[in-house]
């Protein structure tokens, strides 16, 4: 049991601590767009707290990709359906009555009540995590348009000439 507890507070808190200095990772795009494109301002993504917490209420963790958050919606995810394991399994330990005594194992009901709290745990801090994560992403595109990108990038002069190669800086503000 202690195994179990430590694995699913290593899960919650590894996922919580990625979530530091990524304000401004998020400005940051990973395709290049289109040519005739680039002198037109990008629209910035605004995440709704309220639709991002409601869908992460009705379905476990759907509102981590709702906010561009896939890996912690993946890990959340595993970590609330660890803990329901944990609950099925003293579910389970409760229905195996022992012959003689006509009692279930002891422990049935610490494995059902650690795995309830952990799910109800899990589910109120990915609702209290994704509204903040929405609201944080929203700050950081309001605050900061200012964007810096080098690309490689291949020149080319005449149709017979050999290729030059470079790096291409984008500055946006």
């Amino acid at each position: 049991m202690k195994t179990t507890l430590i694995l699913l507070v290593f899960l919650v808190g590894t996922s919580t601590l990625q979530s530091f200095g990524q304000a401004n990772d998020s400005l940051y795009y990973l395709s290049e767009p289109p040519p005739e494109t680039l002198e037109q301002e990008r629209p910035l993504r605004r995440y709704s707290p309220f639709i991002a917490g409601l869908a992460n209420y009705l379905l476990f963790s759907s509102g981590y990709f709702y906010v561009g958050e896939p890996v912690r919606g993946a890990i959340v995810l595993g970590s609330g359906f660890l803990s329901i394991g944990v609950f099925m399994y003293g579910v389970t330990r409760a229905m195996s009555v022992d012959i003689t005594t006509g009692e279930s194992p002891r422990d049935a009901r610490v494995w059902m009540a650690a795995g309830a709290l952990a799910t109800g745990l899990i589910k109120v801090w990915s609702i209290y995590d994704v509204i903040r994560i929405a609201r944080m992403k929203n700050a950081a595109n309001e605050q900061n348009r200012l964007s810096l990108k080098l690309s490689p990038e291949i020149i080319t002069i005449a149709p017979n000439s050999n290729p030059g190669y470079g790096l291409k800086l984008s500055i946006k503000f």
